[in-house]
């Protein structure tokens, strides 16, 4: 038990303002305490305190720049919903010239348009398929089958130990984040 007697070096405490630097220096103090076997000391005590007073500015730091980050992706999501509705628009527009200009063209009896820059010429495609599916005889109907995995039973055998291939429960863990209590917001 050597150097209980002996406050422990400063040397170990890592210094900077992270909430990662603070936490270190938290675990730093407790090696202290273990090393002076649970004496407290004036230097010890100053420490303590500055690391805690840290931590919790830290997390309260983190936990404002959390809610700033939500609030600006709101915002950024909200205005690019706006912006969204104006592409979808404008190509909502191009594609009503478009079909204008394709029927003017069948109506006049021309296939092609030609400008100075740009020229429109109707081709003809693939004829297009319409169907009325209740009418089309069963004789052209396919029956598919799909297979699904009933995963509420999966769990359930699984948390009883039951050994289930190409299935396995991995713990989880989430961050959760609520007022200190005492503490009005």
């Amino acid at each position: 038990m050597e150097g209980m007697n002996n406050a422990p070096s400063t040397e170990k405490v890592p210094v900077g303002g992270t909430l990662i630097d603070r936490v270190r220096q938290a675990h730093v103090v407790e090696e202290w305490l273990v090393e002076s076997g649970g004496e407290v000391t004036p230097e010890l005590a100053q420490l303590l305190q500055e690391v805690e007073a840290g931590i919790a500015s830290k997390v309260d730091g983190y936990s404002h720049l959390v809610e700033y980050a939500g609030a600006q992706a709101k915002l950024w999501s909200a205005k690019a919903e706006r912006l969204q509705k104006i592409a979808n628009g404008c190509n909502s527009f191009a594609e009503m010239l478009e079909h204008r200009i394709k029927e003017a063209m069948m109506l006049q009896g021309v296939t092609d348009l030609v400008g100075s820059e740009m020229r429109y010429k109707l081709q003809k495609t693939a004829a297009q398929l319409l169907l009325r599916d209740a009418d089309v005889p069963p004789a052209y109907q396919v029956t598919k089958t799909t297979v699904t995995l009933d995963k509420a039973l999966i769990r359930a055998h699984l948390k009883q130990g039951i050994e289930v291939p190409g299935a396995a429960l991995i713990d989880q863990v989430c961050l959760r984040k609520y007022p200190v209590k005492g503490v009005q917001s």
